[in-house]
């Protein structure tokens, strides 16, 4: 009954507005596990923790493994969890000029700027306009390429399996002051609710030697 109740996306209507919402559950069994009502609470408030620690939208019934679950295991925010990534991370639409819509701190610094609102102000919000002039059709055809050829022929399996879909490619960046240099550019392809097929992506600086053999492939 529990794990049918989360199942269902629910909404809430208000001031004019329709929300779409979705709950995790944990819940523990009297007697088999608490001997009183206090203890089958506190059984089911660890089941709940240990359900949001996998994921929106879980249930979770109490086992002996999750005594302990505390509450400051949930208090790191996204924000935190992406800053505190070793390296280069951002998130951004995997259409068009592929609007930016995260960047953690390396990665406003590697491209130059002093801050998110500087990096949005030197790309309009776009990075495509962050890859070199060069490269930028390659790197957008590649783009539609991983959602039309791989995405939508895998996304009912892959989301049912939990499966993801990474991509790696090599390309060349501009900074804010013009210095350009290659990258190593591995992404994941999700869908999200709210932007549709966006690109999680590590960015890493390529040596000049490795991109140009690369480079010297393609042309052959």
């Amino acid at each position: 009954m529990v794990k049918n109740a989360v199942d269902r996306r629910l909404t809430l209507a208000a001031n004019g507005c329709k929300l779409t919402y979705t709950i995790s559950a944990g819940y523990a069994d009297y007697p088999s596990q608490a001997d009183c009502y206090a203890d089958l609470i506190a059984r089911a408030d660890e089941a709940l923790y240990a359900a949001k620690m996998n994921g929106k939208q879980m249930a979770c019934c109490y086992e002996p493994r999750m005594h302990g679950i505390k509450r400051e295991r949930l208090g790191f925010s996204v924000k935190t969890i992406a800053q505190g990534v070793p390296g280069s991370f951002l998130i951004v639409q995997a259409g068009g000029k592929m609007k930016i819509l995260f960047a953690n701190r390396d990665a406003v610094s590697l491209f130059g700027c002093s801050d998110y609102v500087d990096l949005i102000n030197f790309t309009g919000e776009h990075y495509v306009n962050l890859i070199h002039p060069e490269d930028q059709v390659s790197v957008q055809q590649q783009a539609r390429k991983i959602v039309q050829d791989k995405f939508k022929a895998q996304v009912i399996q892959s989301r049912a399996n939990n499966y993801p879909i990474d991509e790696f490619m090599r390309y060349r960046l501009v900074t804010r002051d013009g210095t350009e240099f290659p990258v190593i550019d591995i992404s994941r392809l999700v869908h999200d609710e709210h932007y549709g097929e966006v690109f999680f992506t590590f960015l890493f600086r390529a040596g000049k030697k490795e991109f140009t053999a690369q480079a010297d492939r393609k042309q052959e």
